[in-house]
This record gives C-alpha cells, sequence and structure tokens, in this order.
C-alpha cells in the first residue's frame, strides 16, 4: 500500500464534481420519467459490473466523528479521473450504516442505503453470531434532482411530500459535505483493486 499526498488532486476532483452537481445539463427534460430511471440502473449496472477496473482511495475516519466504532470511505476513480461511485461506511455498536453513491458525468445519479442493526452489543461475546435486521433505501437522481425514493418496504414516497422534498435536500447536503471533507486530507491511501479477493473492498460490501 502507497500512501501519496493527494490533497491537490482531491480539490480538483471535488471542484469539477460539486460544480457538475450544482449545474444541470440540457438534456435534463428530453427522457419521460420510466426512460431516466431506466438510464440510472444501467449506469448502476455498469458501475458494478466494471468494479474492479476502477482506481480505489480509502479513508478512515470519515464525517467528523460520525460513527462511534469507526468509519471509512473508497472512492472509486475511473480512467478519466472521474468520481463514478463512492461508499462510505459508518459503525456502531449496535450497528452500521452504509451509503453509496453513483456518478455519472460528474453528476450524481442514485444513493443506495443499508441501516443494520444487530441485537448484540459488539463487545459481547457471541456477536459474531448476533442477528440483525437491515433497511434498505434506494434514492432516484437526474439532473441532480431527486425523482424517485423506493423506501425499505420499497414503496415509492410521494415526489411532492414534504418528506420527500427534504429527504432530497439532505442528501445533497451531506453528500457535499462529505466530499469537501476530503479537501482537508493530506494523505490518502492508493491502494487500486488488483483482483476480487482484495479484503478491504470485500468488507464494504458485505
Amino acid at each position: 500500500m502507497i500512501y501519496i499526498n493527494m490533497k491537490k488532486y482531491i480539490f480538483t476532483l471535488i471542484l469539477l464534481t460539486c460544480s457538475q452537481v450544482v449545474f444541470a445539463n440540457n438534456t435534463c427534460e428530453n427522457l419521460s420519467f420510466k426512460e431516466k430511471i431506466s438510464e440510472i440502473r444501467k449506469n448502476y449496472a455498469d458501475i458494478n459490473n466494471n468494479i474492479y477496473d476502477y482506481k480505489t482511495y480509502f479513508f478512515d475516519g470519515i464525517g467528523n466523528g460520525e460513527g462511534s466504532e469507526g468509519s471509512e470511505a473508497v472512492n472509486y476513480v475511473d480512467n478519466k479521473g472521474n468520481l463514478v461511485k463512492r461508499v462510505e461506511t459508518y459503525y456502531y455498536e449496535t450497528g452500521k450504516f452504509l451509503i453509496e453513491y453513483y456518478y455519472h458525468q460528474g453528476n450524481l445519479r442514485f444513493i443506495f442505503t443499508v441501516d443494520t442493526d444487530y441485537n448484540s452489543h459488539i463487545s459481547m461475546p457471541n456477536f459474531e453470531q448476533a442477528q440483525y435486521t437491515t433497511s434498505k433505501n434506494r434514492y432516484y437522481f437526474y439532473c441532480n434532482r431527486l425523482i424517485k425514493w423506493l423506501d425499505k418496504d420499497k414503496k415509492s414516497i410521494a415526489p411532492n411530500s414534504k418528506k420527500f422534498i427534504e429527504k432530497e435536500q439532505q442528501l445533497l447536503d451531506d453528500m457535499k459535505d462529505s466530499l469537501k471533507e476530503q479537501e482537508l486530507s493530506d494523505d490518502m491511501q492508493d491502494n487500486p483493486l488488483i483482483n476480487q479477493d482484495n479484503e478491504q473492498v470485500r468488507r464494504i460490501f458485505l
């Protein structure tokens, strides 16, 4: 594993990503709702099907102290230097929270969250046999607007509801804060994925 100073690179990456997130392109209204969802799902599949081709950058201790038992993130960057995926994991005494961001040409396209709750404290001797429950949410973005939200029961939340509108703003704010946080980091772990046996990456996806 090589430790390198990538502050200047990350600063540029964040500026490009955030600027593209703020300004929508002129194709926003050219597709139907169904076509937009189909395109987002294709982007999601393409990224994950090629996940081991991307360069990865690992971060520890993210989220300004969120995660009482630690936190970590991994950025996936294509060969053009574009951020295509970011996975953040926050660990707690009785669970963990995972959030995945997917990007297309610098624009946020999809967010997938998994909230895991254990029925045992991590300090208990039998923790490895603990039972757990998961709550998953799926958020579809197009032209930097949330267009579809499937909750933990895979039910669509009404786009004109207060809950939907507030969630959109929260998600965008959290994403921007997370990316900007990297400006303050002098060191990044440059650790390209070599094969599918990469233990650190496998742990993130489990």
